[in-house]
């Protein structure tokens, strides 16, 4: 085994020192047993016979004097690049030996620098010689064993020398050239077996690695761990595997395993044992359970399985392959966990942060906190089952389970526990959470005059912070640091959240958030990724014009022709994300869900066509100058006169508003759907982008058009009125002013300025009271917009 070679290295240096002082006669053999393998024998397979000794071979040629100059290699102390000499069994690449090699030979002969066999490859006799010769730990040791118990000369032994070489049955450890395929360092060996937390650290000798592999307890059974010769088949497999495979064959990776079994014994099954082992790692060092005899279960016992995920980048490449141990929250019984919401931070928050950022100049950084559910304490008794593939047993082989002492995912109530855990060291730190959004926090100071700020969005384990000063991302590192295991994400003017890309400007006063691999995604997911000069003027609108969607009458479209349920939720978070222009859309196209028809399946091919055509968009924000409201012609420059009661109370001269939201679009589409009800829609803006918008069927059946306008009015209103309190929270808004809100229809802005009751909105005068007070109080301000400039 690697820990027995470790331990009789002094032994077998002893023994090559007493050799060469004392060397042993060398037995005369007969000349057709130093003779290498007849090429056309039957035995060999053609990749196993060594080639014919060197003419020029003799018996005494020894290794080059000690007087000689040595050669330049021999300054480098590294081995002439391999390309082709991976060489597995099967593989028939083979590089010849070169001159350079044989350079390289003499050296490590002379220097008795270490060599290593791969495990045997070959078949038959030539398997039997391998064996023996293969104990040799320098070229030195290979001769000496080939030469008394192989009963060869020096010259047949070097031909054999040669052909393993040239396959790359040979490694040189410490000494492979960095652009070989053999070459490998710690950081290879963390890369390439998908280790997260590092283990491997700088070694001084290739053997203390080997050491480090063989006692590493990846297989998680004791029984394995006491049984050396199975320790060394392990460590000698990772071994070959590290150094002798393609180090980026992670990249290969393409599914991931459907159940612990195929990830075990699959063809990756090394990559994510080690992912699993690494998770249970992981869990132990927090002291999430403890093993106990089944006997000690006194509750119900829950069970556990494994997750799989292969982490990708931004252009699908695996960057990274994750195991997860969940516990079977479905089969906790009721006594077990009481609260099990966990809230997430709002979409519209996190682009209003982006806005305030770009406007204020604070720096944007993200930071990711690892094993995030397995934070908390739980506050009742749980047993669970072992882990699949993992589990273990007592001295008297009956089986352990788990008593849980701290939340892991899968549990009910384990995003409860860890948002309470994370909120409450974030207060205690001086950090608030905002009224409008409890997973939004602010902690603002002055420090010798100074004004700080941090701003923190939380979503679930991912935080996407501002700030004012670069120096308080560090700060807050530490800061979490004590507690949790954090992780700094953070990427020079570019970062990942939520799926979204952002892109800073090098002066950060502009930022744009586009979802262009998602929108990938999708379309290639569908098959809608083609790309026909013949159809660019078709797809230039989320749907085609003068389209009204009607139920269908024929038969249903199965999912296995097209799975619109699934396309139609996939461009939804799309559309709430970063493309409020597909919203009307896919409102549409949603209310077909349990039957979509032949004219929904094509109209929902052609908005994901529009977006993969279109996948380089996405909302902008920058750097604004405090603008004042835009001012759109009113009642005087209608065709027709206002009426006579209307005109004179509804001037806006001398109205003070809001400078930061200055644009906000509300507008109803009368009688739109097939059944008669109308739609509304609206959409807000802040430094040039939008940050809040939206598209919904009114639950009623609007009889005017003035009507649907104040439905639409009404529900704007509220959500306007939300986003003020949010940036008034945020210390970015003045709740003294109000916010204006353009509207296109002229009844509607007289209906909600003025309180007095009309006879003909009797039945929706509860909402129309809403809207009058809201206008009454000074929140928000009505301005006419003409209908060819109405945004919404």
């Amino acid at each position: 085994s690697p820990a027995a070679t470790g331990s009789n290295t002094d032994e077998r240096r002893r023994s090559r020192r007493l050799s060469s002082q004392d060397p042993a006669p060398v037995v005369p053999v007969a000349p057709q047993t130093t003779e290498p393998p007849d090429a056309t024998s039957p035995e060999l397979e053609e990749d196993e016979r060594p080639p014919d000794p060197p003419a020029a071979s003799s018996d005494n040629e020894g290794p080059a004097t000690e007087d000689e100059a040595l050669p330049p290699l021999l300054e480098r102390r590294k081995r002439p690049p391999r390309y082709k000499g991976r060489s597995l069994p099967g593989k028939p690449a083979i590089q010849p030996i070169a001159p350079e090699d044989l350079e390289w030979l003499e050296v490590a002969e002379k220097e008795e620098l270490p060599i290593l066999f791969r495990p045997n490859p070959k078949r038959k006799e030539s398997r039997r010689k391998y064996e023996v010769y293969s104990r040799a730990r320098t070229i030195g040791e290979f001769y000496q064993i080939c030469q008394r118990e192989l009963l060869m000369s020096r010259g047949v032994a070097r031909s054999w020398l040669h052909f393993d070489y040239e396959r790359g049955y040979i490694l040189f450890p410490g000494h492979e050239n960095e652009e070989s395929v053999n070459f490998c360092t710690p950081d290879l060996v963390n890369s390439a077996l998908n280790v997260v937390r590092p283990r491997f650290a700088d070694s001084e000798r290739f053997q203390d690695l080997l050491m480090t592999l063989a006692h590493r307890d990846d297989v998680g059974s004791d029984a394995f761990l006491a049984d050396p010769a199975k320790i060394h088949a392990l460590a000698f497999e990772t071994i070959q595997r590290v150094m002798a495979s393609d180090p980026t064959r992670l990249g290969k990776l393409a599914n991931e395993p459907a159940n612990w079994r195929e990830a075990l014994r699959g063809p990756d099954s090394d990559v994510w044992r080690e992912s699993m082992q690494s998770e249970i790692d992981s869990l132990e060092k927090f002291g999430c359970w403890d093993w106990v005899p089944i006997a000690d279960a006194r509750t119900r016992m829950i069970g556990s399985r494994w997750v799989y995920k292969i982490k990708r980048g931004p252009d699908g490449e695996p960057l990274r392959a994750k195991s997860r141990l969940v516990a079977l929250g479905n089969t906790q019984s009721p006594e077990t966990y009481s609260d099990t919401f966990a809230p997430v931070v709002l979409y519209m928050a996190l682009r209003v942060v982006f806005a305030i950022a770009v406007q204020e100049g604070l720096h944007i950084f993200q930071m990711d906190c690892s094993n995030a559910y397995i934070q908390g304490d739980i506050d009742c008794t749980i047993f669970m089952k072992g882990p699949p593939g993992f589990e273990r047993v007592d001295a008297r082989g009956r089986p352990l389970v788990l008593r849980l002492k701290r939340s892991i995912y899968g549990l009910r109530q384990a995003g409860n526990i860890w948002h309470r855990t994370l909120v409450g060291h974030l207060e205690s730190l001086g950090y608030r959470s905002l009224i409008s959004d409890s997973c939004l926090f602010l902690r603002s100071w002055e420090d010798n005059g100074v004004k700080r700020k941090v701003i923190i969005c939380l979503y679930v384990d991912d935080l996407m912070c501002a700030a004012t000063h670069p120096e308080l991302k560090d700060e807050l590192l530490a800061q979490l640091r004590t507690r949790f295991d954090v992780k700094d994400e953070t990427k020079p003017r570019e970062g990942w959240v939520l799926n979204m890309k952002y892109e800073l400007s090098p002066d950060g006063d502009r930022v744009k958030i586009t979802q262009e691999a998602a929108i990938t995604a999708i379309a290639k997911k569908f098959g809608l990724d083609n790309d026909k000069r013949s159809h660019v003027q078709a797809y230039n609108l989320p749907m085609q014009l003068g389209i009204k969607l009607t139920l269908n009458e024929g038969d249903k479209i199965p999912a296995e022709e097209f799975d619109y349920r699934s396309a139609i939720g996939s461009c939804l978070y799309i559309a709430q994300s970063t493309r409020p222009e597909i919203s009307y859309a896919v409102m549409s196209l949603s209310r077909h869900l349990n039957n979509p028809g032949k004219q929904h399946v094509k109209a929902a091919q052609h908005l994901i066509r529009y977006l993969w055509r279109t996948r380089d968009l996405g909302l902008e924000y920058f750097r604004t100058a405090s603008p004042a409201p835009g001012y759109f012609e009113g009642f005087s420059t209608q065709s027709t006169a206002p009426p006579r009661w209307r005109s004179p109370r509804f001037s806006d001269e001398g109205v003070e508003l809001d400078t930061v939201l200055t644009e906000n679009y509300t507008d109803a589409d009368y009688g739109g759907s097939y059944d008669g009800r109308s739609t509304s829609g609206f959409c807000f803006f802040l430094c040039g982008g939008v940050v809040k918008w939206g598209s919904k069927l009114q639950n009623v059946t609007a009889l005017s058009t003035t009507e649907s306008e104040v439905y639409a009015l009404t529900e704007s209103t509220k959500e306007l009125l939300y986003l003020r309190t949010m940036l008034a929270e945020l210390g970015y808004g003045d709740l003294s002013r109000p916010a204006v809100m353009y509207e296109d229809n002229s009844a509607c802005i007289a209906q909600g300025r003025d309180l007095r009751s009309r006879s003909k909105a009797k039945h929706y005068v509860l909402r129309l009271r809403f809207l009058q007070e809201r206008v009454a109080r000074g929140e928000i301000h009505l301005w006419h917009c003409p209908t060819k400039l109405m945004v919404a």
